[in-house]
């Protein structure tokens, strides 16, 4: 009887771990996907900097962006919200809090975001 406890307990952890590993490679490959609607929707212009245990960008410049209307902040805003998945973004507004801003002798904009959970910085 104590056997088989263990082994069904033991069974219980083995699906769940199979279940987060299903998920987790679902997200990668959706990311992956992601990556590829980029490069067709803007173009080859861009430079990414990949961060690797994420595999999610840690750095994009170089790219121009002119569908979206509003401030340059407003812009990158509406962007980052577009891209969300790429990202792995759930909501721009409560996950990215604004930490620095530079503007180019060139007239550009860089913006450097931070991401948050529940108001603490991600690493």
């Amino acid at each position: 009887m104590i056997k088989f406890n263990f082994f069904k307990n033991g069974l219980m952890i083995l699906l769940l771990s199979v279940s987060a590993l299903s998920q987790q490679n679902q997200e990668i490959s959706d990311r992956h996907l992601a990556r590829e609607n980029f490069k067709s929707k803007y173009g080859t212009e861009w430079n990414i900097r990949w961060n690797s245990k994420t595999e999610t960008p840690s750095s994009i410049t170089g790219g121009k962006i002119t569908k979206y209307n509003g401030s340059p902040l407003d812009i990158a805003r509406a962007f980052l919200d577009e891209e969300k998945t790429l990202f792995v973004i759930k909501n721009v507004e409560n996950e990215l809090i604004l930490t620095k801003e530079n503007i180019s002798k060139n007239g550009g904009n860089r913006y450097i975001f931070s991401q948050v959970f529940n108001g603490v910085p991600i690493i």
